[in-house]
């Protein structure tokens, strides 16, 4: 009866430990995932406040199958045509609000900026 209890025992703490460790390795994932959003938010805002404003075309928009408050995260290629420089292309990842959507599809020309030390940082100024 003792060797039943403490095979019981040992297969809960067992348990228990594996709970534990997939609890772990869940919130590390979580925690990476929302502190890369921040940062790019942190990023976001300090380009909309000191970058060069020009116009871009959106060429492309996809899914990344992430949602931030129910606002989807999207890949967008676009090409940003900055005054007085050739056009260039970029991608860019960002949360984007489902009222802004619409305005952000293949074809359209929206407002950006972006780092002139760094033309691939781009934020739409939408």
């Amino acid at each position: 009866m003792q060797d039943m209890m403490n095979s019981i025992m040992g297969g809960s703490a067992l348990m228990i430990g594996i709970s534990i460790l997939i609890t772990v390795v869940v919130l590390f994932f979580v925690f990476r995932m929302v502190s890369g959003v921040m940062r790019g938010a942190k990023q976001t805002q300090q380009l909309l406040a000191t970058g060069v404003p020009a116009q871009a075309r959106i060429l492309q928009i996809g899914e990344t199958g992430t949602y931030i408050n129910n606002n989807p995260a999207v890949d967008i290629l676009m090409e940003v045509m900055p005054q007085g420089r050739p056009p260039y292309q970029v991608q860019t990842r960002m949360v984007v609000s489902l009222i802004r959507l619409p305005s952000i599809q293949p074809g359209n020309i929206v407002p950006v900026k972006y780092d002139p030390n760094d033309p691939t940082k781009v934020a739409l100024a939408i």
